[in-house]
């Protein structure tokens, strides 16, 4: 089949999004009964907020969407944008934060289906390719998924 690989990967971001992966809830069921009341209330000292956790994956997402469109995006782990402070987020509110993150979502897969499988062997920076850099939003999307829950549990979302 051609493209393949690329339907893949944006069935995997679907799936992670509001499909049905094995491993549990999806982003937007564990999302779902967030609000601005607890988004940013935190557990305990030195522990994210969930809406900091979503903060946090949008910036990493900006990378992928930036290379899908034909630009770039310089992420660095020690960029502001990358754990924005609590206050900031709190300011734009929990609603804009999740549009956020759903529009991302549909952002990332309307444009990796316009890719061909041969993009995927593209470079996305030195020595990665465009294949490692999706898999990888995709890991870190899961990954922060099961600490959204972890979150949840701890300020009582559940």
């Amino acid at each position: 089949m051609k493209n393949s690989q690329i339907f893949y990967y944006s069935n995997r971001f679907k799936e992670i999004y509001n499909g049905s992966p094995w491993y549990g809830e999806t982003v937007d069921a564990k999302l779902s009964d967030v609000s601005d009341d607890n988004a940013f209330q935190q557990p305990i000292s030195g522990v994210h907020s969930v809406g900091e956790i979503v903060s946090h994956m949008i910036y990493w997402r900006k990378a992928l969407i930036a290379k899908l469109e034909g630009g770039t995006f310089k992420t660095s782990m020690e960029s502001p944008d990358n754990w924005k402070n609590i206050k900031e987020l709190k300011t734009s509110g929990w609603k804009n934060l999740k549009s956020s993150f759903d529009e991302s979502q549909h952002t990332i897969t309307s444009l990796l289906e316009k890719q061909s499988d041969d993009f995927l062997k593209t470079e996305y920076s030195q020595g990665i390719s465009m294949e490692s850099l999706i898999q990888g939003i995709i890991d870190h999307d899961i990954y922060h998924l099961g600490q959204i829950g972890l979150v949840k549990k701890m300020v009582g979302i559940n």
